[in-house]
């Protein structure tokens, strides 16, 4: 069970700031809200699988995990709404 309710925080973003390290590109959302503050990267990675191919991992600072992700998810929705579309 989560420990707390993403819609009753007043999570807000402060920043997003893109970055490119050696083979490995992304985004760190720098966050906001009642119960603190913290960082949500994604960043891009060779798959385990296939060095070929790219996957997308996600370091939530133990906000999210692989069943659970309703943190990067309202992260995701308040970013989108910030974005003005222009075309």
């Amino acid at each position: 069970m989560r420990k707390y309710n993403v819609n009753e925080i007043d999570l807000r973003i402060d920043s997003i700031e893109p970055f490119v390290m050696d083979d490995c590109k992304g985004v760190v959302i720098s966050w906001s809200s009642k119960i603190g503050f913290g960082q949500y990267t994604l960043r891009t990675a060779p798959a385990a699988w296939d060095p070929n191919e790219t996957v997308w991992l996600g370091e939530s600072e133990c906000m999210d995990d692989i069943t659970d992700k309703e943190f990067g998810e309202k992260l995701m929705q308040l970013w989108i709404d910030q974005i003005i579309i222009i075309e």
